[in-house]
């Protein structure tokens, strides 16, 4: 797991299980760090990069993105993340550089991931304004005002198929929700109600 990183602070790697220390990563080598199992992704300029146990750095992807994308370990084997903001994707990846599937993605910073524990099933959430808010916004240029459409959208990881899609309108807030363990169960915040949907 990771500690610290807030306020451009050093992030460390510790052990879940020991809490010893690993390895302290500061703003100078990386600009954040996603621990795994068995890998830490790390992110450098506008790379993203692995690093298994006892092996050598690869780059996983090359983007031009100037804000922090999200990117989360599916299992042991695959890594979820936005491949180029231009491109509008997201990826899952191999470790070693293979993309098995490519999904699309309305705008990559808004856009963030949700991974189970059994490695099944991941979820990409995204949110922003239904057509009829942006037509009577125009003058909202940085959108700071809150987003009245939240999309959940659920994916098998082996197949990358879609398997269920959830739409609704957040405010006052957006939360993001959460994947049960064995990623039949979604669990989301909707107007200050918790509510828990069974998935196909």
């Amino acid at each position: 797991m990771i500690a610290g990183g807030n306020g451009w602070t050093a992030q460390t790697v510790l052990d879940a299980q020991t809490f010893r220390q690993l390895e302290t990563f500061d703003r100078k080598n990386s600009n954040g760090v996603i621990p795994g199992d068995s890998a830490l992704l790390i992110r450098r300029g506008d790379n993203l990069f692995l690093r298994s146990d006892g092996k050598q750095e690869s780059a996983l992807a090359s983007r031009s993105l100037g804000v922090f994308p999200d990117a989360r370990f599916l299992n042991d084997d695959t890594v979820l993340t936005i491949a180029d903001y231009k491109d509008h994707a997201a990826v899952i990846v191999r470790k070693d550089g293979t993309i098995l599937h490519r999904v699309p993605v309305e705008e990559p910073w808004k856009t963030s991931f949700i991974s189970s524990a059994s490695g099944s099933r991941f979820c990409i959430e995204e949110y922003g304004y239904t057509k009829l808010n942006a037509l009577m916004s125009p003058l909202d240029i940085d959108s700071g005002r809150p987003p009245d459409l939240q999309t959940i959208r659920v994916f098998d990881v082996a197949s990358g198929k879609q398997l269920t899609k959830f739409q609704w309108d957040p405010r006052p807030y957006v939360v993001t929700p959460a994947l049960s363990p064995d990623g039949h169960r979604l669990a989301a915040i909707r107007q200050g109600i918790l509510e828990v949907y069974e998935l196909p």
